[in-house]
């Protein structure tokens, strides 16, 4: 097995994995960053690292390292160290970045789009499989007839790796011929409905709908539809809900629908958005009484907890990783999170090949990130971080000038 083929292999069941068991693709991962590492050394231009490499992992993983750094002057550095865990896949497959050389290690767009279709495809059949039979046969039930995380442990990281993988299936729509068309087409409505849909992420649910004027100029790239989709968009909230009166009365477009009249009118139609709104007030609070030092990232929560009624003290995280970063580690820590949640389009911004096209996936896959991160967690979360540094190294590493070899299509 060549080299390439291997790197392939272990990028497909990356992506596989991120669909149907979360942090089970940190397995490949780390197999990948093993055999990018033994090949980096064994290469004769090991010493050199293109400098925007350094510059994009630099922003993906400088705020980790902030963290780190604020938690030395803690007085219990080891619990700092402690809930940086979660944040850890972002360093280290950050590293694949640095220790790819595009010209021996890329992936075409076609085999990239061709594999996101694969984790897609395969992520619903396990849906099938495990929702009729086997879930019940081997008690995980919650699993799949509740909000559906299949193995991922929770259904948000799961919906948000989801759709990212989803956007992945468009990242050769120009140049595909038109059954590949078709199936990019029936990936995206598997792919949200996963996402958006069957996860109960009210979160992801939005992204989808912000996403959708992009989705529609991608396929047609026509900037009149582009400019309708909005009215469209609006029109199908008019309908849901005209007056406060639900129109078309279902719990997905309800929980949508409670939400952003909770978070615009600050009425009280969802407790968990209120809930995230209180939190949220309480972070701005407490990031003023500490704006440059911060509190450390192990207080992120217990220190706006006194401008929080005893109810809130169940919760570990503000729900908003700027918010949370802000108070670990003061303004710089902040300003780093934001660096680091729009890694996607800074790799499609200094990457030299086909910064248009790569520019529009890693827009619509850092909208799913900054959603999340802003209503939960991305880097507090292992497979949501792992997320964040993968599809940053797909960008920064997809290949539209490179022809598919017959030897190792895989």
């Amino acid at each position: 097995m060549s080299k390439e083929l291997s790197f392939n292999s272990l990028v497909l069941l990356s992506l596989i994995s991120f669909g149907i068991f979360g942090s089970l693709s940190h397995v490949f991962n780390s197999v990948l960053i093993f055999a990018l590492t033994l090949s980096y050394f064994n290469s004769k231009t090991k010493s050199f690292i293109n400098p925007s490499a350094k510059k994009l992992y630099f922003a993906i993983s400088s705020v980790f390292f902030i963290f780190l750094i604020r938690g030395v002057f803690h007085t219990d550095t080891l619990a700092s160290i402690e809930s940086l865990s979660p944040m850890l896949p972002i360093p280290l497959i950050g590293l694949m970045i640095l220790l790819t050389n595009r010209d021996n290690f890329s992936i075409s767009a076609t085999r990239l789009e061709n594999y996101a279709k694969i984790a897609v495809i395969t992520t619903f059949l396990i849906y099938l499989i495990f929702s009729k039979s086997l879930a019940l046969k081997f008690g995980v039930t919650e699993l799949f007839f509740d909000r559906l995380e299949i193995f991922s442990g929770n259904p948000i990281p799961f919906s948000t790796a989801v759709f990212g993988i989803t956007v992945f299936c468009f990242c050769n729509w120009k140049h595909s011929k038109n059954h590949d068309k078709l199936i990019a087409i029936a990936c995206l409505l598997i792919g949200c409905w996963l996402a958006g849909i069957a996860s109960g992420a009210r979160g992801t649910l939005l992204v989808i709908v912000i996403s959708t004027p992009i989705f529609i100029w991608l396929m047609t790239q026509s900037f009149l539809l582009l400019l309708l989709m909005p009215v469209f968009i609006l029109a199908f909230f008019w309908l849901l809900h005209i007056n406060g009166v639900v129109i078309i009365n279902n719990s997905y477009s309800y929980r949508l629908i409670s939400g952003l009249d909770t978070f615009f009118n600050n009425g009280t139609s969802s407790t968990s958005v209120l809930l995230r709104l209180e939190m949220q007030s309480a972070s701005l609070n407490t990031i003023k009484e500490n704006l440059f030092w911060g509190y450390d990232i192990s207080n992120r929560f217990t220190a706006l907890s006194e401008h929080l009624p005893e109810a809130f003290k169940k919760h570990t995280h503000p729900h908003n990783d700027i918010l949370a970063s802000t108070i670990g580690a003061g303004l710089i820590g902040g300003l780093l999170s934001i660096l680091s949640l729009l890694s996607p389009v800074w790799a499609a911004l200094i990457s030299k090949e086909n910064t248009k096209e790569k520019l529009i996936l890693a827009i619509l896959v850092t909208l799913g990130i900054l959603i999340t991160a802003n209503l939960n967690t991305v880097f507090f979360n292992d497979i949501t971080a792992a997320w964040l540094a993968f599809s940053t190294f797909l960008i920064w590493n997809l290949n539209y000038s490179k022809e598919l070899d017959q030897d190792d299509t895989i």
